[in-house]
């Protein structure tokens, strides 16, 4: 966009900062779907088949890398962002989205009895 004169460089500003929104609500997003993933591993390993939890285990561990990302993701784009208001209400979002991501995770962790799959004391057959 062109910057020659000072409504150009105040149209340019918005369209830079409604672009920054739209790079920090997209990964937000992202965060609400991976969590979606958590509440469906949590219910695999709590109440699924036990020949399921090792699927059950690593799409939690998959969801948590993937909700880590874009978390550091909208962190990083908010920082660019002039709008404090809207800029408080996006980390407000992330920190209870992070919460129920932790409880997921924790429970799931919890669940899962690593001695299950215990393959250092195993004996060759």
């Amino acid at each position: 966009m062109p910057k020659e004169t000072d409504e150009q460089m105040a149209e340019r500003s918005q369209a830079i900062q409604a672009a920054m929104k739209n790079a920090a609500e997209v990964p937000l997003s992202i965060m609400e779907t991976t969590l979606e993933v958590l509440k469906l591993s949590a219910q695999v390993v709590e109440r699924g088949n036990p020949n399921c939890i090792t699927d059950a285990v690593s799409s939690c561990l998959l969801a948590e890398a993937g909700f880590e990302s874009a978390m550091m993701n909208v962190c990083f784009n908010l920082k660019s962002i002039n709008d404090e208001k809207y800029s408080k209400a996006m980390m407000e979002r992330v920190i209870a989205l992070k919460k129920k991501a932790a409880t997921l995770i924790n429970k799931v962790r919890m669940n899962y009895n690593s001695s299950q799959c215990d393959c250092e004391t195993r004996k060759d057959s």
